[in-house]
């Protein structure tokens, strides 16, 4: 509902004299509410077609018949003047203001004669209804107070004469509710003292409530829709106010529609064109509201093609057309199949509203043409033509041309239309064979030749020419016999000479050496055998004999045997034991030449075996080298000797009687290895001895003691620092030097004379007064101390200082600021060099903390009173600063801000006992009673910038909310009761966004503050 302003004319008159003069009788009712209802009626004449305000009278209330009978002026009709002079004299009111009012133009009339003070006085006024509700104020002010008037009521009364049908108590005046278009007279009555003025200002129009009429439009995204499309298509409705909820009718009949959300489902309808009503049925003051489009349901029609094939197995078959033979384009599936009989289906394309149809494409399977074999054929044969019609009736063609030179593969090629496959046939050429013979082996002049084959190795069969020839060598023609496939083909027979045998001549051997085999085979290539056998002990001639067919004759060779010589070698050696061997010589001193054995050996004798080489006619021979023992020098140990003595000399034959020398010369300062060399002939080794120097020895003793130390390597006692010494021997027997450095410490006596501030403290011990002590003790070399202490004490000035501060505040001592807690020492020097010393005691008071609460924490002008709760802590005291309202020292005040929205400061200072202080100051809102924020588009497209749509306001009720959200097809996309949740565009599901257009509210919210409900209506842009 919205509020809005209508001009309501009103008319003014004082009824109360008028209706003092009101009868009882001649039919009038007695009732002063009944009469002040007819003095309200009259007043109609005034304003009114008189006709039809007594007709009407008449016709609804017979308690007012006498209206229509009475006549102009006096008497018991007087308050029935006459239809021809409704408002004549009679009535009294030529002095009495009639005043027509609106809503600006509200003015204060002076009534004659005044109020009547005292008395209970009437007023009544008229006015149209052009709205269903009307409120009206009245004001009354008098120099006695305004509550001075007592008894203030109202009653509405309609034209029928009877009974008020609304009545109140209020000034305030409200009447709903109302038919607009009809008349209505509103009465008010109300006591004034005695004694004051008062003043009656019109009543004045406050405004009326109206039921805002909707606006509608549809439409569909297609006004023309074929009756084969699905789904079902949406209405596209809009307007204003409350447009949704009517109804969805069609022009003339056969359309499918839903007559609740006007959807249309075109495979359910009629074809032809339709007009679509939308109606919203009159409600209060507004009249029925249609809206009309119009949509077009196109019958669809079925694709019409010629028939196609039947074709054959395999064969290209043309793309079916994409346009039917009556216009319709679109697709054909499955794709062409040419092995099969298919049946194919045609989709039309979007748009043409059109049916699917299909068309069965035919394939017959093929046939095989039929021949007989051809051939084979030899290479070059003439072969005959292949037919042209096969044996099961195929004609056709035969591809390449006859080819007698290789065997080859025809293709068979069926003429058109006979829905053959091509086939094919293979004519086998065979070559022309070579026959084949094992080659005869030669034969010798005159030797007996055998005759040759009549048939080949590969079975060929045929005759040779000319006649075999024993005394030559000859080529000989193999002719094959015909029908073979086979070629001539030759032979020789080679006729050889006789050939000698040559080889080469044999060297001389040896006797008893060991002879190779003779060679079997001769330089010029003849094989055979030789006799007799080799013999190595004599001079032989040996006979070759060739092997068979070699034509080859007898040849003869003789090896010579000649007696073997020993080999002479000088004689070699003794050696040492591991000397150098020179290598034995590998010629002898006779010259034969060979190789020794076993390796050279200069560990022990050994004979060794000289083998001659190569052919040389001789025998081995032997050589031992004889190998010498090698003998080391042994000498008896000496020693060891102290630096310096005598030592010696080395002896110049060892105990084994080897002579030689030694090096280097004696020393007899330190230890020394010395080697023996022995000297002359023999197998003798250098040998080495070792004499043993042992050296005198020092050490020195660094030694600290007291006074009188005895030390006991010489038994002799030092009263004073030194460095002493003596000699001893040592394990060697050799001197061995020790030296004393010795540091004498000697013990104390120690006297002091202290003066001291407070305390000493002396050897560990802690003095406090003055006196002479004594110690008695080590000191930190051990030897013995014995100290006298005088010592005067003067005491030190000590002071206490005990002070308490406040949290935050600063303690200072001197130059130093403290703020926490604890013992601080101050220090005053004196003159004598005993300082005073002051102890502060210092204590920091617990934290003071001002702390509140207001309870509502923000107000509204609907809340009256805000108590504010204190919450300090550590305080005894406190004062509240409320600004122009004042200053208390409760603990929990209440405030009235006098329903002034505003921000008010408040301050609360608090005390603790000690004195310490803290103060929290706020400022306190009081708002307006309610408001509501709603955005009219938002970009759901998630960039972070208005992407969601929400319900802003103060005061609003969380559980007085509803928030619903429609597409413009009257389908809810959103719906939510928490005032916190946003819409991201989303449809019910949250599966799916919501497309860019206008989307309409619908707004239920409480206010906090009133309690009470309000609505709103609107729309939303989603753009993306």
């Amino acid at each position: 509902m919205l509020l809005s302003i209508a001009t309501v004319s009103v008319n003014h008159v004082q009824a109360q004299p008028f209706c003092d003069q009101a009868q009882t009788g001649a039919g009038f009712p007695s009732d002063i509410l009944c009469q002040t209802a007819v003095c309200a009626v009259d007043i109609f004449c005034c304003v009114t077609t008189w006709d039809a305000i007594c007709a009407g009278i008449a016709a609804t209330n017979p308690a007012c018949v006498n209206c229509l009978s009475g006549g102009g002026g006096g008497g018991d009709n007087q308050l029935c003047p006459t239809c021809e002079d409704p408002c004549g004299d009679a009535l009294g009111y030529a002095t009495e203001p009639t005043i027509p009012q609106v809503v600006e133009d509200c003015e204060t009339p002076e009534f004659f004669p005044p109020l009547a003070s005292g008395s209970l006085n009437t007023f009544c006024n008229s006015f149209t209804a052009t709205v269903t509700s009307v409120s009206f104020n009245v004001i009354i002010t008098s120099d006695c107070g305004a509550g001075n008037v007592t008894n203030f009521s109202w009653a509405l009364y309609d034209i029928t004469c009877g009974a008020p049908i609304q009545t109140g108590s209020l000034t305030s005046l409200t009447f709903s509710p109302v038919v607009p278009g009809n008349s209505y007279v509103f009465c008010y009555t109300f006591n004034v003292p005695f004694g004051c003025t008062h003043s009656l200002h019109c009543p004045y129009f406050v405004g009326a409530t109206v039921d805002p009429c909707p606006t509608a439009t549809i439409s569909y995204p297609d006004t023309e829709l074929c009756a084969s499309e699905a789904p079902p298509q949406d209405v596209v409705l809009e307007g204003t106010e409350n447009f949704t909820g009517g109804t969805f009718t069609a022009e003339p009949g056969g359309l499918a529609i839903n007559p609740g959300n006007g959807q249309i489902t075109p495979d359910q309808s009629s074809g032809g064109t339709y007009t679509i009503t939308y109606t919203i049925p009159a409600f209060g003051s507004c009249e029925e509201v249609t809206a009309q489009t119009t949509v077009t349901i196109v019958e669809a029609q079925e694709p019409a093609f010629s028939a196609a094939g039947p074709y054959c197995l395999g064969s290209d078959i043309p793309a079916l057309p994409t346009t039917s033979n009556n216009g319709v384009t679109g697709t054909w599936a499955p794709a062409m199949n040419n092995t099969t009989t298919t049946t194919y289906t045609f989709t039309p394309n979007a748009g043409q509203c059109a049916t699917t149809t299909t068309l069965e494409v035919v394939i017959d399977t093929e046939i095989e043409p039929v021949f007989d074999e051809a051939g084979p054929f030899c290479t070059g044969s003439d072969i005959p033509d292949l037919p042209t019609s096969s044996n099961n009736g195929i004609t056709g063609n035969w591809a390449p041309v006859i080819n007698n030179t290789a065997t080859t593969t025809y293709t068979f090629t069926p003429d058109p239309d006979q829905c053959a496959v091509n086939t094919t046939l293979v004519i086998e050429i065979e070559p022309e064979t070579t026959p084949s013979f094992t080659p005869p082996p030669a034969y010798c002049v005159g030797s007996d030749i055998p005759p040759l084959p009549a048939i080949s190795n590969d079975g060929i069969t045929g005759s040779w020419a000319p006649a075999v020839n024993n005394t030559a060598t000859t080529t000989y023609t193999f002719t094959p016999d015909p029908g073979q496939c086979a070629e001539s083909t030759t032979v020789d027979i080679i006729i050889s000479p006789e050939t000698t045998p040559l080889f080469d001549e044999p060297d001389t051997w040896c006797e008893g050496a060991d002879i190779p085999a003779l060679p079997t085979t001769s330089n010029n290539g003849i094989t055979g055998t030789w006799s007799p056998a080799v013999n190595n002990t004599a001079t032989t001639s040996y006979t070759f004999t060739p092997g068979a067919g070699q034509c080859a004759s007898q040849t003869s060779l003789t090896i010579e045997i000649a007696a073997p010589t020993e080999p002479e070698f000088a004689d070699v050696g003794p050696f040492c034991q591991g000397a150098n061997i020179p290598a034995l010589p590998t010629t002898s001193l006779n010259g034969f030449s060979g190789s020794w054995s076993p390796a050279l050996n200069n560990a022990e004798t050994t004979t060794y075996t000289f083998t001659p080489t190569g052919s040389e006619c001789a025998t081995a021979t032997t050589l031992t080298i004889e190998i010498e023992e090698t003998v080391i020098p042994l000498f008896d140990v000496q020693g060891p000797f102290c630096a310096g003595d005598d030592i010696p000399a080395l002896p110049v034959t060892s105990i084994n009687g080897v002579a030689g020398s030694w090096s280097p010369a004696i020393n007899n300062l330190q230890t020394t290895t010395y080697t023996f060399t022995p000297s002359g002939e023999g197998c003798s080794e250098p040998a080495t001895l070792t004499l043993e120097v042992l050296q005198a020895s020092e050490t020195v003793l660094e030694i600290s003691e007291c006074d009188g130390y005895t030390w006991p390597l010489n038994g002799e006692t030092y009263v004073q620092s030194g460095v002493h010494s003596v000699v001893l021997s040592n394990e060697a027997g050799c001197d061995s030097t020790i030296i004393l450095d010795l540091t004498i410490n000697f013990s104390e006596d120690i006297t002091s004379e202290i003066s001291a501030c407070g305390s000493y403290t002396w050897f560990g011990t802690a003095y406090t007064e003055s006196g002479v002590y004594q110690h008695e003790g080590f000191n930190v070399w051990g030897c013995e101390v014995s100290a006298t202490l005088t010592l005067t004490i003067t005491p030190n000035v000590l002071t206490d200082v005990f002070a308490e501060i406040c949290d935050g505040d600063v303690y200072t001592i001197g130059l130093n600021n403290y703020t926490s807690s604890g013992t601080y020492i101050q220090i005053f020097p004196a003159s004598n060099g005993c300082d005073s010393i002051v102890n502060h005691h210092l204590e920091v008071l617990p934290p003071v903390i001002a702390d509140f609460r207001a309870s509502p924490q923000e107000s509204t002008i609907y809340n009256e009173q805000v108590q504010f709760f204190n919450q300090s802590l550590n305080a005894d005291s406190l004062e509240w600063d409320f600004g122009e309202w004042g200053t208390f020292g409760i603990n929990n005040p209440v405030l009235t801000f006098d329903q002034q929205p505003g921000v008010y400061p408040v301050c609360l200072t608090v005390w603790s006992e000690e004195g310490c202080s803290d103060q929290r100051c706020i400022n306190y809102v009081v708002r307006d009673d309610f408001s509501v924020y709603i955005p009219n588009a938002f970009t759901p497209n998630e960039d972070g910038i208005n992407d969601l749509f929400s319900i802003e306001g103060l005061g609003i009720d969380p559980g007085n909310f509803r928030l619903r959200i429609f597409n413009r097809w009257g389908q809810l996309v959103f719906e939510s009761s928490d005032p916190e949740l946003k819409w991201n565009g989303s449809d019910t599901s949250g599966k799916y966004y919501a497309q860019d257009e206008v989307y309409v509210y619908h707004l239920q919210v409480g206010s906090t503050a009133t309690l009470e409900t309000y609505e709103f209506r609107g729309s939303i842009t989603v753009l993306r």
